[in-house]
């Protein structure tokens, strides 16, 4: 890895096995790499669309993208990493209550507080 900056280096660390070098990608994204650039046909047809690599971790994703190389010698990879929607095991390691949970889940999706004071009440109807 020629450059790499602290979140992108912390995602890999994250989402990868640790590489055997720091300047070095995890076998399992060089290996994804290899494939990505192996799918270029070498005739000159149009290649296939590349396909992002994506792993999920505890209510996220990452998403990682080849870009267009401009040399042999050089790839650039671009990680996104996204939240997936909220539920409720991911509140568990936070050790609320089922109530408090319900609470958060609905702030957290826009409710407003009369929205929340309805839709937790188990005799109101939802709005």
């Amino acid at each position: 890895m020629r450059f790499c900056t602290e979140r992108a280096r912390g995602w890999i660390s994250e989402y990868f096995e640790p590489s055997r070098r720091a300047d070095q990608l995890p076998e399992t994204l060089q290996r994804w790499v290899e494939h990505q650039r192996s799918l270029l046909s070498e005739n000159g047809d149009v290649p296939p669309p590349r396909e992002p690599l994506i792993l999920e971790r505890a209510g996220r994703r990452l998403v990682v993208r080849l870009a267009e190389e401009r040399s042999e010698d050089g790839r650039l990879l671009l990680l996104e990493e996204q939240l997936l929607q909220f539920s409720a095991s991911l509140l568990e390691p936070l050790e609320l209550t089922r109530r408090e949970a319900q609470v958060l889940l609905w702030v957290a999706r826009g409710k407003t507080n009369k929205e929340v004071a309805t839709r937790s009440c188990p005799s109101a109807p939802a709005p």
